[in-house]
């Protein structure tokens, strides 16, 4: 028995080429093999097998439909794997992702966020919070080009006073509602080139106290901002297997709250590069931080609020199933050019992510 390689090429709607193996069995209709000549024909995922497969020869016919066959299941899988182990590293993009969207294709999950922020001087009118932050969200494409996303935080904080006094709330934070919109992809499937557009609200429903303990709170330890915040955002991905890399930012123009206080306008924006040493496993390390200007209360300016903060973030993402991943995500201090006496701490993150179609 002798084996001979043959090259086919598919016209799939992204460039593929691959090699299969014929082996020769004696039949009469595999006599261009038997002479050691590389077979070549093509099939069209559109038409094939019927119509564009060869039909004088019924070796190469039957190898055609073969070989379509499990290319076509290879491929099926390639997209679903791909919905699970999309990019990661991203906190901004927990429920939308950054790969292109699908017609009905529906994303859904939680997070789960660890973060402290210090305010204010020792000894005089410092401010401690820890707090865990419960991230609930939905997303929808109804078509290729338009994605919409839902996400609720749940918040539990603790914050401890300057004379140690503590107080604990749990509540909802503001809800965030958001729509993407693709400006350019280079291809259908097998995206490379992928750039989008996102506006959104971050609307007013979190429960706010003003004042804790008879100090007044600064919006920085709240867990909303009491108003209606419009965003916009743009966001380029470049995907080469099993590298990707990606770049975003978004402004957002806060209004005035409910207790006359307004934040700064805030440009937030990352890079992140991930790479897929397996079909499960994502790995990705990045950059992000904001830039925003002083928060406006009816005193004035508030003299610890505004700046620039910069973050390290190095992330993983498990998918243990075709349909859902697992993520984690630690985001360490860079750079702290914060006004006044504010400082942040580490952020540490944990999801799950559910593919519905």
């Amino acid at each position: 028995m002798q084996v001979r390689t043959a090259r086919q090429h598919v016209a799939f709607p992204f460039d593929l080429e691959c090699r299969i193996v014929v082996l020769r069995l004696g039949m009469h209709g595999a006599s261009r093999a038997t002479k050691g000549e590389a077979v070549r024909f093509r099939c069209d995922l559109n038409d094939a097998p019927k119509s564009r497969c060869p039909k004088n020869n019924t070796m190469e016919r039957q190898l055609c439909i073969a070989v379509l066959t499990t290319l076509i299941q290879l491929w099926n899988a390639s997209i679903a794997l791909g919905c699970t182990t999309c990019e990661v590293g991203d906190r901004t993009a927990a429920a939308m992702g950054m790969e292109p969207p699908y017609r009905n294709r529906v994303r859904t999950g939680a997070q789960i966020r660890w973060r402290s922020d210090t305010i204010g001087q020792a000894n005089q009118d410092r401010l401690q919070l820890k707090e865990e932050q419960f991230l609930f969200f939905l997303a929808w494409a109804p078509t290729d080009n338009w994605m919409l996303s839902a996400l609720v935080p749940l918040s539990r904080r603790r914050i401890t006073h300057v004379n140690l006094a503590r107080s604990k709330s749990l509540g909802f934070g503001d809800l965030d509602v958001r729509a993407r919109r693709v400006l350019y992809r280079d291809r259908r499937f097998e995206t490379r080139h992928l750039l989008t557009l996102t506006v959104g609200f971050e609307l007013p429903t979190a429960q706010q106290p003003h004042r804790e303990h008879g100090v007044e709170l600064p919006l920085e330890l709240q867990a909303g901002s009491a108003s209606l915040d419009p965003l916009a955002g743009l966001s380029y991905r470049l995907s080469i297997h099993p590298l990707s890399f990606t770049a975003s930012q978004s402004v957002i123009v806060p209004t005035r709250g409910r207790f006359g206080v307004r934040q700064g306008i805030a440009t937030l924006y990352s890079v992140a590069g991930q790479i897929e040493p397996a079909s499960w496993l994502g790995l990705s390390a990045g950059l992000s931080g904001r830039t925003s200007a002083p928060s406006e209360e009816p005193a004035g300016r508030d003299p610890n609020s505004g700046g620039t903060m910069m973050y390290t973030t190095l992330a993983a993402s498990l998918a243990p199933m075709k349909s859902s991943r697992l993520t984690s995500e630690l985001s360490i201090p860079t750079m702290n050019r914060l006004r006044g006496n504010h400082k942040e701490g580490p952020v540490f993150a944990l999801g799950v992510h559910f593919e519905l179609q």
